[in-house]
């Protein structure tokens, strides 16, 4: 069984431990874009939602751009988040383009995306909407599982009132769990107004699938850290890279580092 060494500090990274993936995980980052190569040795990039203000067009293909500066041979995983308005067809179709201009300076259906334009997986680019991908290592596979889903979004997008058999669709044999809101009842959900912000169906359905050994979510900003779970032996982190005031969390420079041993 796979084992992680987390790390969320101000630079001095660690050495990779020998045959071990490296993972380099943001989220929330808002237009912004924390420094990924003062990393070393990484493997995989991923981001867990959140990666625009609005979701505009111009938002994501400034991000896009970002993630080509990258060493085109690691893989980059990418969900959304309640933020990432443009990737939300159905809520875009569903607000309409009056409301998207007045709320959010929309423009309809040019920002209204084909995500399949913006993330190539032939460019090592991966969008996990609600779906699965078997990443292949020097390890040998891992099943990952992303969700840009949010319990009460309160307006924004990819947002549910009633979670139904959402979560329940997680693959069985999933290892690494790619959510952008917390689950419920962990302390990297709880709010800086004492609140538990996470989905009481997710937390659910992580405790009942035992493969999960990794989950990775932001959405509480400020709420960043590792939450291990001594009886599952389950590692929760919120990694979240800016402040609620959307400032770079500079107790970990806005990047979080697992090792997967």
């Amino acid at each position: 069984m796979a084992t992680y060494g987390i790390y969320q500090g101000r630079g001095n990274y660690p050495p990779k431990p020998k045959g071990a993936t490296r993972f380099v995980v943001v989220s929330d980052t808002h237009n912004r874009r924390p420094h990924v190569e003062w990393v070393p040795d990484w493997d995989v990039f991923i981001h867990c939602g959140d990666i625009t203000m609005t979701g505009r067009h111009s938002e994501f293909s400034r991000f896009r751009q970002w993630l080509t500066t990258m060493p085109p041979e690691n893989p980059k995983i990418v969900i959304a988040g309640n933020h990432d308005i443009g990737l939300d067809r159905e809520f875009c179709e569903r607000v309409g383009p009056m409301r998207l201009r007045k709320m959010f300076d929309h423009k309809g259906a040019a920002d209204s995306l084909d995500p399949s334009h913006l993330f190539d997986p032939k460019m090592n680019i991966h969008y996990l909407q609600h779906g699965a991908l078997e990443l292949k290592t020097s390890q040998g596979k891992i099943k990952i599982f992303g969700s840009p889903y949010v319990f009460k979004s309160h307006g924004w997008a990819f947002g549910y009132e009633k979670a139904g058999n959402r979560w329940k669709e997680i693959p069985k044999d999933t290892e690494i769990l790619l959510t952008h809101m917390p689950p419920s009842e962990t302390l990297g959900a709880i709010s800086e107004d004492g609140e538990d912000i996470g989905c009481p169906s997710l937390g659910q359905a992580v405790r009942g699938n035992r493969s999960i050994r990794l989950h990775l979510f932001g959405h509480c900003h400020e709420a960043v850290g590792v939450y291990p779970e001594e009886a599952t032996r389950r590692v929760l982190v919120n990694v979240a890279s800016l402040t609620r005031a959307y400032n770079v969390n500079k107790k970990t420079y806005g990047l979080t580092i697992v090792d997967r041993v």
